[in-house]
């Protein structure tokens, strides 16, 4: 399993669509900030609007959009064109995971030139609206799909500030970071993971917490209470 997949595996995610939009003339709906541990996320299925966030900046959106807040900030949408149809949802993370969030930017944007990524809002507008059986379930996977995209789509950018995301794909740490996802029992030391990484005890550290603001122990602390956690639902 690549390591962007068993990372958010072992996070549990729990998603609610909030709202479907049928919107007409002139509009504006105002967010508020939300909850740290909720990613705040709204697809755009027809026309064109723009999204305010509270720090300045304003992106535009057109059919096939897909914005999402990790950071859970005050925001607003605005009408920029046409009628527009708009799908809004929530991720939720357990606080105690909340560091998988901590270093992503305010707002992430994805847009997909072709249909898939507009069928796939269409889908998740339909069943979150129809509720047949087995709808629950499908806007949860199709929820935790529209994150991963997003995800891939922003760590493709080579992000400069991504803490444990951006660790991932670092040639050396990532290395690393898999042994502990892959094999959270073990007795990893910080020596035996810069092993690993083919660095000195030091270097590894240094690194580490660098690119990712923590210490590889503490994050391997973290990863056996997810697994645990896991265990347990």
């Amino acid at each position: 399993m690549d390591l962007l997949s068993a990372l958010l595996t072992l996070h549990e995610l729990r998603s609610r669509i909030d709202v479907r939009c049928q919107l007409q003339g002139d509009w504006l709906r105002p967010h508020a900030a939300g909850e740290l541990n909720v990613i705040r996320w709204h697809g755009l299925l027809d026309g064109g609007a723009h999204i305010e966030l509270a720090t300045g900046q304003r992106h535009a959106l057109q059919a096939g959009s897909l914005i999402m807040l990790p950071q859970s900030g005050a925001h607003r949408l605005c009408h920029d064109d046409g009628d527009v149809r708009l799908i809004c949802g929530s991720l939720w993370i357990a606080p105690a995971q909340r560091h998988l969030l901590a270093a992503l930017p305010d707002i992430l944007i994805y847009h997909e030139p072709g249909a898939w990524l507009t069928a796939t809002l269409q889908l998740l507008y339909q069943e979150s609206a129809e509720e047949q059986a087995g709808s629950q379930l499908l806007c949860q996977q199709l929820s935790t799909v529209l994150l991963t995209l997003a995800l891939r789509h922003w760590l493709a950018q080579a992000p400069t500030q991504g803490g444990l995301l951006q660790a991932l794909m670092h040639p050396r740490l990532g290395v690393a970071i898999a042994a502990m996802l892959h094999q959270p029992e073990q007795a990893w030391s910080v020596a035996r993971l810069a092993e690993l990484s083919h660095q000195s005890r030091a270097s590894f550290a240094r690194q580490f917490r660098a690119v990712t603001g923590s210490t590889p122990l503490l994050l391997l602390t973290q990863i056996r209470m997810a697994h645990g956690a896991a265990l347990l639902a």
